[in-house]
């Protein structure tokens, strides 16, 4: 009990329990209500010290300050320890919410049209949150046994000295993980998100703490590595400075093809891949003669800023040169020394004359031509291979030729002049398609992607117009098809619908 009730320092402890708390409390509240709007777990976190940390606090205040009784008796020790426990307990709490994060979401849009503000967002980087909750709790412990309890300092120490010899040894590497952890925290050469590569090991980064990270593989599996081994490996970062990642590719041709022809091929197979990005553009350079195969080694550089999908460009390129040279009519390259066990008349590469020949006299339009004119369009006729994805014609472009499908499918799209293709049409064997290849500069009104690998006739544009020149009825057909597929276009562009985007109209009149 205080020997002395009426001195001043009772008074003032009286007046300040009486008038702090409840300010105290109004703040907090205030605080909660605001808080709670944009993150709720932080306001229950701040209503844990008004509600269980503050009253300890004054209970402990009151037990010595106004009821007199010495710090070091029992129910004052008592009530101070179980106050810094919870107080241990609602800074950890705290200190958890910001490792984790505090996102505030961004208010909805009054309009779908207005933009909505970017949501903020505060997050300690978790090495310096680990490290932040073990000198928290260090520190209160330290506290709570030599101030509160009256534990000398120096027995404490020499324990947890003793103890720290036995953990280093014990954890050495575990040790050495967490100092690397501290290094790379200061350092900070990737973050979570970016893609890495360590050793052999490569993947994007999903967490990182102060022992290890935890990579995600292109294989969809969890790969943990040490800090220590980050430390002494050579790491590279496909995401830290620039977005874009070059990747090359290798491919051989016979050396019996011009340079300059093959790297046009590939120039164009790069280009129209997806992914690949115009600027800076592909790269194609000559890597060294293979003289044991009488090849050329080429080199394919292409830019992509999604390193996620590095491994499917590659693929759709190699697939879309296999097309591309078979259309070209170029062959793999060879060993220099061949020997065949069969006749030289087998080995001899088909001739697509006769056939190309026979297929163009069932084809409707051209039914009415003579065999001379047949024949001299069969040598202007090639038979061109195209794989699923492959872009035939584009809009807005003048088309080299008419393309007459003998097998596969092709989509058409156009543009409704806000850069969004709708659908049009599908067309299938028997079906045409370039036919503005017959009008003088005039553009295709439409884009033809492959969706089934595809086998087709190629006719070129100018023996096609110089047939038609000579055939006044292959003319007409040829006006009449360029009016219907007009109309067409025409009609499916003016009747589309956000809603129906899944809706092909009917296929296309065919020739």
């Amino acid at each position: 009990m205080p020997t002395q009730p009426l001195e001043t320092s009772f008074i003032a402890w009286v007046a300040a329990l009486l008038i702090a708390p409840p300010l105290i409390v109004l703040i907090l509240t205030e605080v909660i209500v605001r808080v709670s709007q944009q993150s709720p777990r932080l306001g229950r976190t701040i209503a844990l010290f008004r509600n269980v940390v503050l009253p300890l606090l004054l209970i402990r205040l009151i037990l010595q300050f106004v009821l007199g009784m010495h710090p070091k008796d029992l129910t004052v020790v008592a009530v101070e320890t179980v106050f810094l426990l919870v107080l241990l307990y609602a800074l950890l709490a705290l200190l958890d919410l910001f490792i984790q994060g505090l996102k505030h979401p961004a208010p909805p849009a009054v309009e779908a049209s207005a933009p909505s503000p970017s949501p903020n967002s505060f997050q300690l980087t978790r090495v310096w949150g680990e490290a932040l909750r073990i000198l928290t709790v260090v520190g209160i412990a330290t506290y709570l046994l030599n101030v509160v309890w009256g534990v000398p300092l120096n027995q404490i120490f020499v324990v947890l000295g003793g103890a720290l010899v036995v953990l280093a040894i014990a954890l050495q590497e575990t040790l050495n993980s967490i100092f690397a952890g501290l290094l790379l925290a200061f350092e900070k050469p990737f973050e979570v998100g970016h893609w890495i590569r360590c050793g052999p090991y490569e993947g994007r980064i999903l967490e990182m703490n102060w022992r290890s990270i935890r990579l995600s593989t292109r294989e969809r599996d969890i790969v943990v590595l040490p800090n220590r081994l980050l430390t002494k490996e050579v790491t590279v970062n496909y995401s830290l400075h620039d977005p874009l990642h070059a990747e090359t590719i290798q491919v051989s041709f016979p050396a019996e093809y011009p340079p300059n022809q093959i790297k046009e091929i590939l120039r164009e197979v790069a280009l129209a891949t997806p992914g690949v990005i115009p600027q800076p553009p592909p790269q194609i350079r000559v890597q060294e003669y293979q003289y044991s195969q009488a090849a050329i080694q080429y080199q394919i550089k292409i830019y992509v800023d999604n390193f996620e999908q590095t491994e499917w460009i590659r693929d759709e390129i190699l697939t879309r040169l296999y097309y591309a040279a078979r259309r070209h009519k170029l062959s793999s390259p060879l060993p220099s020394v061949i020997q065949y066990a069969r006749d030289s008349h087998t080995l001899t590469p088909p001739d697509d004359y006769p056939a190309i020949l026979e297929t163009l006299k069932g084809i409707g339009f051209l039914t009415h031509l003579s065999d001379e004119q047949l024949t001299t369009l069969a040598h202007s006729t090639l038979l061109h291979r195209y794989g699923r994805l492959e872009q035939i014609v584009q809009q807005g472009r003048s088309c080299p030729g008419l393309y007459y499908i003998l097998s596969g499918q092709v989509e058409l799209t156009g543009s409704d002049g806000r850069g969004q293709q709708i659908p049009l049409t599908t067309l299938k064997a028997g079906d045409v398609l370039g036919e503005s290849a017959l009008l003088r500069n005039q553009t295709s009104p439409y884009t033809a992607i492959v969706e089934e690998d595809l086998t087709g006739l190629f006719i070129e544009r100018a023996s096609l117009v110089a047939t038609a020149e000579t055939n006044l009825r292959l003319a007409k057909e040829m006006n009449r098809f360029i009016e219907q597929r007009q109309k067409m276009v025409a009609a499916a562009l003016s009747n589309w619908q956000p809603s129906i985007l899944s809706t092909k109209p009917t296929n296309g009149a065919a020739l």
